[in-house]
């Protein structure tokens, strides 16, 4: 079955781990898919999908999802990239919705989070998304898929979908490339976060956090793991504190055995704008390679398959008080436990694998209600 997924996504982001593990899967079970985005070509070769590049040297601030739409849309109207169903996130299913429908090939439209800006840019961001999901309250496409029953509900709510037509492909991890590794547990609890630095997950707060520990004699250190509109202020930081160290953006593969060097992943994205309705990867990645959890208490952070000694969320406003408590009460034995526990949860509970058994039921009810 041919299946064509045109995203904003470039796939050597830090971000674009779940189409990667959805795409892999996808060829796996047998689908010719073609990804079509923004990448240079030879990132993607020797990859097991095909890639169809709308690369440019660049793009307008504001503009990339347009830009990179209307490329995609002379794919469409020259015949490149034809398919039995196109996979189409939303920021792009707008641009493109006129040329594909008149296909007549099914179009699932994919939301990985609804729109995260604000002011203008922002605006813009919610006019594009909603106007994306009205194809599906219309009729004009059979179905969707978002990240978490939280988000379903959001979308469902906003836009007043019925249920029954969109899907939840929650964030998986590959534990065979993120696992723990045996370690003793030295006296100083090694604190992590991976992903955007950006101001608006929480991330200024963690360099204050660690600080309170060791201002109350818990020897604690804090690796951070990205880029963002902060990255400059917590690198300036990290040059006057020995306890914390910040990593630039690196390549995907090279996280897991950073984490497995930790005791504890760090979950700081606060209970407003789009986190609650998140399903994040971290999340998976942290629990998978044996890391204990401390994070902010909402739904997008939720999860009830590791016991709350070990996967550990408070309220915003405690963050700091409790998660003192909370510190002080580990021992060696608690982390070892966790770190097991976390495992487990992880191999059973967050496989690649359901979510893409979700994806392909998606896929083949959209040919059968053509």
């Amino acid at each position: 079955m041919r299946v064509v997924w045109y995203t904003i996504r470039n796939f050597e982001d830090m971000c674009a781990t779940t189409p990667i593990e959805l795409a892999k899967r996808l060829v796996e079970r047998g689908y010719n898919l073609t990804i079509v985005n923004s990448d240079k070509p030879e990132y993607h070769e020797n990859k097991v999908w095909s890639h169809g590049s709308v690369w440019e040297e660049r793009y307008n601030p504001g503009f990339r999802a347009r830009k990179i739409a209307l490329s995609m849309k002379k794919r469409i109207m020259n015949r490149v990239d034809e398919a039995d169903v196109y996979l189409v996130d939303w920021a792009i299913l707008l641009h493109i919705s006129k040329d594909l429908l008149e296909t007549n090939t099914p179009v699932i439209l994919i939301d990985r989070s609804p729109p995260a800006y604000s002011g203008l840019f922002g605006r813009l961001q919610w006019f594009a998304w909603k106007k994306s999901w009205k194809l599906l309250l219309k009729g004009k496409i059979p179905s969707g898929c978002v990240v978490s029953e939280a988000h379903k509900r959001f979308v469902e709510e906003k836009i007043g979908i019925a249920p029954g037509k969109i899907s939840v492909l929650n964030a998986g991890v590959d534990s065979k490339i993120f696992f723990r590794e045996d370690k003793s547990f030295s006296d100083s609890l090694k604190f992590v976060y991976h992903g955007q630095l950006d101001k608006n997950r929480g991330v200024l707060a963690l360099p204050i956090f660690i600080q309170h520990l060791i201002n109350n004699n818990v020897k604690a250190e804090l690796t951070l793991i990205g880029r963002g509109n902060v990255s400059s202020q917590l690198r300036d930081m990290s040059e006057n504190y020995s306890w914390l160290t910040v990593h630039d953006l690196v390549p995907h593969s090279m996280i897991p055995s950073l984490l497995r060097k930790q005791d504890i992943g760090l979950l700081p994205m606060p209970e407003r704008g789009i986190w609650p309705l998140a399903s994040p990867l971290k999340r998976g990645e942290y629990l998978a390679s044996g890391l204990l959890v401390f994070g902010i208490n909402h739904t997008g952070h939720s999860f009830k398959f590791v016991d709350s000694q070990h996967y550990k969320l408070v309220e915003q406003e405690d963050f700091h008080d409790e998660g003192l408590r909370w510190a002080q009460s580990l021992t060696q034995e608690t982390l070892a436990n966790g770190a097991m526990e976390s495992r487990n949860a992880a191999k059973r509970y967050l496989s690649w694998e359901d979510t893409v058994d979700v994806l392909e039921k998606v896929i083949h009810a959209a040919l059968q209600n053509q």
